[in-house]
């Protein structure tokens, strides 16, 4: 499976759009495997089990269909809504998720195109904005978790 994957990401007969977000979409969602074991909560674990599972499934529909555009946007769409659950959950600025702001601004960039890519990027842009301010003003909205101690 993986060579097929190599084979299809390397072929020249794919459109260079397509190879774009077959990689970029593999790389956020090894990136969720890697953190679903840091969940804080139960809840966060659940939010980013489902939300790997619908981003394999919207994948897998996309490339079948050939609908690259209607994934991408998909794609884009949850994560606008996944990442302000995760980052108040997870811990605000004293977890990863600003690293994953930046990850959203560059799928965005990367797999969409035109009048929707902006869009979506002005979109990013207010919630990463809007949510660094509750975190700011708001400290209390965010569920703080202790640095573990090494003693």
């Amino acid at each position: 499976m993986l060579k097929k994957w190599f084979e299809i990401v390397s072929d020249h007969k794919v459109s260079l759009r397509e190879r774009m977000y077959r990689i970029v979409t593999v790389i956020c969602m090894v990136a969720l495997i890697c953190i679903l074991p840091m969940g804080k909560n139960i809840w966060n674990i659940l939010l980013l089990a489902a939300s790997l599972i619908a981003m394999s499934m919207i994948v897998k529909f996309s490339i079948r269909k050939g609908c690259i555009n209607c994934g991408a946007t998909a794609i884009s769409v949850m994560l606008l809504l996944i990442f302000p659950v995760s980052f108040f959950t997870a811990g605000g600025f004293y977890s990863g998720m600003p690293e994953w702001f930046v990850l959203c601004f560059i799928y965005i960039c990367i797999t969409l195109e035109g009048r929707r890519m902006a869009v979506f990027f002005g979109l990013c842009a207010a919630e990463t904005i809007l949510c660094y301010y509750v975190a700011y003003y708001f400290p209390n909205m965010i569920l703080r978790h202790e640095p573990m101690s090494f003693t």
